[in-house]
């Protein structure tokens, strides 16, 4: 006697459509939602509500009191920055924030000098060639004075970027130097870019010496010439540091160091030309 198989089929799943008239329902109910928030908030924006009422300025003993009584959201903070900016080269980026409902920071960045330019007069600049007053000196030896560009900047100004090609290769060491703690004790004293494309360093020397008639020690003060000619300035300065840093007391005995060719050249202060 045959047994016949018959197939048992599950029923399949109906699939559950979500009704389209609940859809069409709830994006009604947040178009209305929307539509009513923005009605009341273009009611509440320009209300006395978000006048501004206190500026509280930081970095900067600047007056900013024409902030007040104005619209905190009417203020175009990009375009007041930039306002701002063109008063206070002196400062790299001019900060701006609201908090309501009606305060306003203003946030001075300083702009940080890398060395001092030589022209009609001395002017601060920054790594991007940006010249700007300061109230440092270049006598305290905290950074570099580039020499060389009078011709160059005639009637320069602060507030201005200033990208000439002889100043690229100064602007490069002094920026170099700052980032190594080697030239934190042989101080680069000036930069001299007067001739083009062959820039020479002047490192301060100074050491004690004895003084035999007071019996007291002096200062002695005298500079290290360095050749550094033009190009791949970054590794010609870290090659320096290495340089110095491993001559220590010797460095005293060089009389000028040369790296403008592959292989650099030491010139001793007691060596005997032929």
């Amino acid at each position: 006697m045959k047994r016949s198989r018959v197939n048992a089929r599950a029923p399949a799943a109906k699939s559950r459509k979500f009704p389209t008239t609940i859809v069409v329902g709830i994006l009604i109910i947040l178009l209305a939602i929307s539509f009513v928030i923005g009605y009341i908030w273009n009611i509440l924006k320009d209300s006395d509500y978000f006048l501004v009422r206190e500026v509280v300025v930081r970095g900067n003993n600047a007056d900013f009191s024409y902030f007040k009584g104005r619209n905190i959201n009417s203020l175009d903070l990009e375009r007041e920055s930039r306002n701002i900016a063109v008063s206070y080269p002196g400062f790299s980026r001019i900060n701006i924030a609201k908090v309501l409902p009606g305060r306003v920071y203003v946030d001075f960045v300083e702009r940080k000098p890398v060395a001092f330019i030589k022209l009609y007069r001395y002017f601060a600049v920054d790594e991007s060639g940006m010249l700007f007053n300061s109230a440092l000196e270049p006598r305290d030896l905290q950074f570099p004075v580039i020499t060389g560009l009078e011709s160059k900047m005639p009637g320069a100004r602060p507030g201005v970027r200033y990208g000439i090609k002889e100043l690229t290769p100064a602007l490069m060491i002094a920026a170099q130097a700052e980032r190594s703690g080697v030239f934190k004790v042989y101080k680069i004293r000036r930069i001299d870019v007067s001739s083009p494309g062959d820039a020479v360093i002047y490192i301060a020397m100074s050491r004690k010496v004895p003084d035999y008639l007071s019996g007291e020690q002096t200062l002695y003060m005298e500079d290290l010439e360095v050749k550094m000619g033009s190009g791949d300035m970054n590794n010609k300065v870290a090659f320096l540091a290495g340089l110095l840093a491993q001559a220590r007391g010797d460095v005293y005995n060089f009389k000028y160091i040369d790296l403008r060719f592959k292989e650099p050249v030491i010139k001793m202060k007691d060596a005997k030309t032929k």
